[in-house]
């Protein structure tokens, strides 16, 4: 699934699918540092907004096979393409028996995963 999400990204970014970089060059000053990650966990910027939708995806990519926690502490906007890569992302991690958890939601998150109809996402009920 989240392979399918990263592939339809990519498309749309004008690359070729199974390319891990989908982010063009001179867009390293926006999402290029879009998502920090550790072993365990990935740490979501302030703006997930579309152009951050690739990078997102590449980023949980990288951490498949492992149970994941995400922090969207930071979070202050987010939209529909990377709502539907984390929405993605938990189906993918849930049909591989990994746990998928977003923690320390900001209250941004919340608010904006609940008006784009994902409430449980927010809430902790989808973990």
């Amino acid at each position: 699934m989240l392979s399918q999400a990263v592939a339809c990204l990519c498309h749309r970014a004008g690359q070729e699918e199974g390319q891990r970089d989908v982010m063009p060059d001179d867009s390293a000053d926006h999402e290029a540092a879009e998502t920090q990650a550790d072993p365990t966990g990935l740490k979501l910027d302030a703006s997930l907004d579309m152009r951050a939708a690739s990078g997102l995806a590449g980023a949980l990519l990288g951490m498949r096979g492992m149970d994941l926690e995400v922090d969207a502490s930071e979070v202050r906007r987010i939209g529909g393409q990377c709502l539907q890569v984390l929405l993605s992302a938990h189906a993918t991690w849930a049909s591989e028996n990994h746990a998928l958890r977003i923690i320390n939601p900001s209250n941004e998150f919340i608010e904006g995963v609940t008006l784009l109809g994902a409430p449980a996402l927010g809430d902790g009920s989808l973990n």
